[in-house]
């Protein structure tokens, strides 16, 4: 399946993923208050009581700073996606001398595009979700997944592993959209007042996975997260995608961030 057969034979993957915890968080904190000030200025109620519901109409000068600033971190997040993979990749090479690798797929998460849906253009925002094409789709159409669907990189917890998927024709019921992970079911403040380090540390070694972390992040642990079984499950029975393969999780390598919310 395109470049999908790198995965059916023994190897290394690696996944990388940035962003949410430090620019990404910084962008979106800045768009809230403006949004929530504009909000309080034309005196309308916040949808549902929640400030992160705010909004702008498209033209506005408030919708086009947000894209902007989307914009902004997404290609940021491109070059330390493409960054990280050749460090990662001269990393391999020193150990194992002439090692290869190849990118299997590259996309954002947590944006707006511009998308067909129902014959008609539109803008869809996938919060917690990647898209996802299946094959035959019209935005793949001279693409190397036209006839297979592009990649859907679906992880789980630091311990779990991840999953590779392809979207199924029920997908077009979410606007080809799939979550982008397991989910969290701790909020990070959470995890971190509540979860036990030394357990928490413990729980690697004994799954033999191994870290470059002295204490691995109380809010990144495995228990923060959704059973990625029952997720896996959902996201089949729904006719929204298939797994094409699945990784196992030996190397777990986290950044020195502390937790934003």
């Amino acid at each position: 399946m395109a470049r999908l057969w790198l995965l059916s034979k023994p190897s290394s993957a690696f996944l990388s993923h940035c962003g949410s915890r430090g620019w990404g968080s910084l962008l979106a904190e800045g768009q809230f208050k403006a949004m929530n000030k504009k909000f309080s200025d034309w005196g309308i109620p916040l949808p549902g009581g929640d400030k992160h519901m705010v909004h702008a109409p498209l033209g506005t000068p408030e919708a086009d700073a947000y894209l902007d600033d989307m914009a902004l971190g997404a290609n940021f997040a491109t070059v330390n996606h493409m960054l990280i993979n050749a460090l990662v990749l001269e990393a391999f090479q020193k150990v194992l001398p002439g090692v290869k690798g190849h990118l299997v797929y590259f996309i954002s998460h947590n944006i707006a595009r511009q998308e067909i849906v129902r014959n008609k253009p539109a803008w869809v925002h996938r919060k917690g979700a990647t898209r996802a094409f299946p094959a035959g789709h019209h935005a793949l159409r001279g693409t190397p997944f036209a006839e297979t669907g592009h990649p859907i990189l679906l992880p789980g917890n630091p311990q779990d592993g991840s999953s590779v998927m392809v979207a199924e024709a029920g997908a077009a019921l979410s606007c080809y959209s799939v979550n982008h992970g397991a989910g969290r079911r701790m909020s990070r403040t959470a995890a971190t007042k509540t979860l036990d380090q030394v357990q928490i540390d413990q729980s690697f070694d004994q799954a033999d996975i191994l870290t470059n972390c002295r204490q691995y992040p109380r809010d990144e642990a495995p228990r923060a997260y959704k059973d990625f079984q029952e997720v896996l499950s959902s996201v089949k029975k729904a006719g929204l995608a298939s797994e094409v393969a699945r990784l196992r999780a030996r190397l777990v390598i986290k950044d020195g961030d502390k937790a934003d919310d």
